[in-house]
């Protein structure tokens, strides 16, 4: 006669799993065991987890039908490890001085595996699903794990200028904020700008960028800059139609900054 599984046990299954899902976030964030002690202490902050982990389908492997939560998360200002608070505080700053809630997730947590064409439509609201742009020839390439800052405004200044005049204008606050070398050091890959977004739109309710806006990536296909937006009824928007002398007046950037995930 088979054994009856213990109801006991699989509680404790559960509460390994909230457990695992919390030490490994900690490490990713580069989070020490004095953080980690800190965190287990919060038992409001435990529970909330521990919701999450056991309502949420138990998987180890990201398919197409992940969502936004899955790939990123948002880091709260007194969750960012002690490390890179300092870095945390120049972007807090500068979303501050474009309006930005200080409520705002200004970090998230990036999980690898989201592509743009197969991962993006089913994070949230884009217009028709990507299905029109699933032919166009650009490499797609997936978020890898790292911790991302950024400021979910297009940069006041950013837009009316070409390409080259954006990457200087994005060097030139990097120098001014005295970041490192990974910040602001780019615009940003398509999937990663669009899993920011779209991240940013399950957090807040919000759709960026706004003002009717395009955001203009590291990506390129057959040729022409890929940007992102505007975020309407339709959902999220992309387009290829831009070259890197296109200097439009609703043309921008975001700040961004990537830090590797340690483990």
């Amino acid at each position: 006669m088979a054994r009856k599984k213990s109801e006991f046990l699989k509680g404790f299954g559960k509460a390994w799993e909230v457990f695992r899902v919390i030490v490994n976030a900690v490490l990713d964030l580069g989070g020490s065991d004095e953080d980690l002690s800190r965190l287990l202490k919060d038992k409001d902050r435990v529970r909330r987890i521990g919701e999450i982990v056991i309502e949420r389908p138990q998987t180890d492997q990201h398919t197409a039908a992940s969502v936004a939560s899955d790939y990123f998360t948002p880091v709260p200002d007194a969750d960012v490890p002690e490390r890179h608070q300092p870095t945390l505080a120049k972007y807090r700053q500068l979303a501050t001085d474009h309006g930005v809630p200080a409520t705002t997730p200004v970090c998230y947590l990036v999980r690898g595996g989201l592509t743009l064409k197969h991962h993006a439509p089913k994070a949230g609201p884009c217009r028709e699903n990507f299905r029109y742009l699933q032919d166009w020839n650009f490499p797609d390439e997936p978020t890898s794990d790292c911790l991302v800052f950024w400021m979910p405004r297009i940069l006041d200044g950013s837009t009316s200028i070409t390409k080259d005049q954006q990457t200087k204008f994005l060097s030139d606050l990097r120098t001014r904020l005295e970041l490192s070398d990974q910040h602001l050091a780019g615009f940003g890959k398509v999937a990663l700008v669009a899993g920011l977004i779209l991240a940013h739109h399950k957090a807040t309710g919000e759709r960026i960028p706004l003002d009717q806006h395009w955001v203009r990536t590291d990506s390129s296909a057959d040729g022409y800059r890929l940007g992102l937006g505007p975020f309407d009824d339709a959902g999220l928007h992309c387009d290829d139609w831009y070259s890197d002398e296109d200097a439009h007046v609703s043309l921008g950037v975001f700040a961004l900054g990537v830090e590797p995930a340690c483990r």
